[in-house]
């Protein structure tokens, strides 16, 4: 499956654009396409696990703990750039959640609700819950404009063997997973960045970026040096909002008006 580019409200997620520009420059010449723009990383290391179609909530959450751990590995290795250690690993408050969040979906789910909260702010914590019970019962929410029942009306909604206590607490998560995840496999690339690709994709791909391209795309070598397959899209969070372009451009020296030939 394609990754979404239309946020909940139908809106065109910008963060996505990976260049700057607007529409791809492409042409077809002897059934292969040929683009313009410019071969930017490749794949260095690859998490093993991945999400399984149809996974259970424990093998859901095993994945999520082995791509944390190897993140945080990576870090002790110094093989993450000094940003995606950052966000992904050492910021020790909800905000890391919050990044995670946010690039299991792709930008769709921007976790704004976590901005900023701390896990180790406890006060903070049971002051929002004392909000939350007190708003309950007030007259100026919604169960109360329409004369419901809270308990009665979460009883419609749950069945009855259901608890808040088995509710897994990172179910947002697992929601991710098996909306985006599945095929696709975590790695991070030469230069350092977090990325998620497709399953297939192996050590050595490459990282292109094409004109008026959302996504960078995962390309092997084929034959003749500019002949490439497609292997699939991959999302790397380090370039979105055209930064991409501008790191390959300012930082690593490439020019992007390559032509890339996908046999």
């Amino acid at each position: 499956m394609p990754f979404e580019t239309l946020d909940a409200h139908g809106s065109c997620i910008m963060e996505l654009e990976a260049t700057d520009a607007r529409y791809p420059t492409a042409r077809v010449e002897d059934r292969i396409l040929i683009l313009r723009g410019g071969l930017v990383d490749n794949v260095q290391l690859i998490c093993k696990e991945y999400v399984p179609s149809g996974a259970s909530a424990e093998e859901l959450e095993a994945v999520y703990v082995s791509w944390r751990k190897f993140a945080r590995d990576a870090v002790k290795r110094k093989e993450l750039e000094e940003r995606d250690a950052y966000e992904y690993v050492q910021d020790h408050t909800k905000a890391t959640e919050r990044h995670w969040i946010r690039f299991l979906s792709v930008m769709s789910d921007k976790a704004d609700d976590l901005k900023g909260y701390s896990r180790s702010d406890s006060s903070f914590e049971k002051r929002r819950r004392k909000e939350r019970e007190a708003n309950r019962d007030r007259d100026s929410t919604p169960f109360s404009q329409l004369r419901l029942n809270y308990k009665l009306a979460r009883s419609y909604l749950l069945p009855p063997s259901h608890s808040p206590k088995q509710m897994h607490g990172n179910r947002r998560i697992h929601d991710l997973f098996q909306r985006i995840g599945v095929g696709r496999r975590l790695c991070i690339t030469m230069r350092g960045s977090l990325a998620l690709i497709p399953a297939e994709a192996e050590k050595g791909d490459l990282f292109g970026l094409f004109h008026g391209a959302s996504f960078p795309y995962v390309l092997r070598k084929h034959g003749e040096e500019e002949d490439h397959v497609l292997v699939g899209e991959a999302w790397v969070p380090r370039y979105s909002s055209a930064y991409g372009e501008r790191l390959a451009k300012e930082e690593w020296g490439i020019k992007m008006n390559a032509t890339i030939r996908l046999c």
